[in-house]
């Protein structure tokens, strides 16, 4: 069964055949819906929801393996860099082989682009992908040294301050804008994980609370990954033909 939608434009009428299972009403007037779009919606809640379990049992699995480890921790930060490249490795080789990656973006990051009288411009986007690395592997590496000597729940609740962190790296690096709430919601976070150092501060300064600001100072390269990641995206848009 279908139903007749009526369609103006500037000089004729057109009817369009639209079936009744695709139609919403919306302020008493008939339009089309989206096919799939409810599935888009659960399919998006769903990889939400994955995304919040696997970032839980992450954070409990990292307490439990290097704990045992003690001042051995970093060990684990150079394995997984060495893990990291094999698995992400083959899952872009793959992703080459299979035509979903050109090749033109693997040449990107040694194409030059900027003004040639500005030294900072005749170096390739590459330079972008070693700070990423180097910020990477180095707030894994003081988190992985401070994680063994604070309570688990400290580790989780000390790990949101990358989210204040985040908003100055994109402020200066990015030159991005936020509203008074999105700041005012930051600082909430930058408030909860200094109340979780409080109980830390009655004994004075002691090798719980240096590991602790050890471990809220770890998001600062982590947030400087990512407003260079998004910064490499940015100028790979205006680049694209």
């Amino acid at each position: 069964m279908s139903l007749k939608v009526k369609q103006n434009t500037q000089a004729q009428v057109v009817y369009k055949e639209v079936p009744l299972q695709d139609r919403i009403s919306v302020k008493g007037e008939e339009l089309t819906k989206p096919k799939d779009s409810c599935w888009e919606e659960i399919k998006t809640a769903m990889l939400l929801f994955a995304v919040i379990a696997v970032g839980a049992a992450n954070r409990i699995i990292y307490k439990i393996v290097t704990t045992p480890m003690g001042n051995y921790s970093y060990f684990l930060g150079v394995f997984n860099g060495f893990a990291y490249v094999f698995l992400y490795g083959f899952i872009l080789l793959y992703r080459v082989k299979s035509g979903i990656v050109p090749k033109s973006q693997l040449g990107y990051v040694w194409k030059t682009s900027g003004d040639p009288k500005v030294c900072w411009d005749r170096i390739p986007p590459l330079k972008y992908f070693i700070i990423m690395g180097a910020m990477d592997g180095l707030g894994t590496i003081l988190g992985l040294i401070s994680a063994p000597h604070i309570p688990g729940p400290m580790l989780s609740l000390l790990g949101q301050t990358i989210v204040p962190f985040s908003i100055i790296c994109s402020i200066i690096i990015l030159n991005a804008k936020y509203t008074y709430w999105q700041i005012f919601s930051a600082m909430l976070v930058l408030a909860g994980g200094t109340i979780t150092l409080l109980p830390t501060l009655r004994n004075g300064f002691n090798s719980e609370l240096f590991y602790s600001i050890i471990t809220a100072l770890a998001s600062l390269p982590g947030a400087i990954s990512f407003a260079c990641k998004e910064l490499v995206f940015q100028k790979r848009k205006k680049r694209r033909p």
